[in-house]
């Protein structure tokens, strides 16, 4: 058995030989350092959390608010004849709000959803930060279109939607 060999300040393992393979043809395992600084890591970290707790919260709200309105309205036919839109309530987010808090199903289906897209702006302004700690400039210009796009359309949405 040989010791590991240092390469220019790299570990690389041992070299394989016909003992330890059936094939004369010795095998080199290089070990790599790692490409990533700390900082990087950090920021996958508190992207990936956010993603994790943000749809978690999300889900938890749409299921709860499902189960509420079912259990509210399981014997309530529904008259197809006539269309009924979303209530205007329903079409703001102090109205989702005010709705949710008073434990409404549709008020916390909606929050849950409004949650779950809160998440993705959140995610791509994250990213965007990333990119900027590892300074690469195409990738922070175009998470940074990505991200003037999402926050046309939310405020597009409400203001001028009502």
């Amino acid at each position: 058995m040989s010791k590991p060999d240092t390469y220019a300040g790299t570990a690389v393992g041992r070299v394989l030989t016909h003992e330890d393979t059936p094939v004369d043809i010795p095998v080199i395992v290089v070990l790599e350092p790692s490409v990533h600084p700390p900082v990087e890591d950090r920021m996958q970290q508190v992207i990936s959390l956010a993603l994790l707790f943000g749809v978690l919260a999300s889900a938890t709200l749409v299921l709860l608010g499902g189960s509420l309105y079912v259990s509210r309205h399981a014997m309530v036919t529904t008259d197809y004849a006539a269309f009924r839109g979303t209530p205007s309530a329903m079409r703001t987010f102090r109205g989702v709000l005010d709705a949710a808090l008073h434990l409404s199903g549709t008020g916390l289906i909606q929050l849950g959803l409004m949650l779950l897209v809160g998440v993705q702006v959140v995610r791509v302004f994250l990213t965007g930060i990333l990119f900027a700690l590892e300074r690469d400039r195409i990738f922070v210009g175009i998470t940074g279109i990505v991200f003037l796009l999402l926050m046309f359309g939310i405020i597009k949405g409400i203001f001028c939607c009502r």
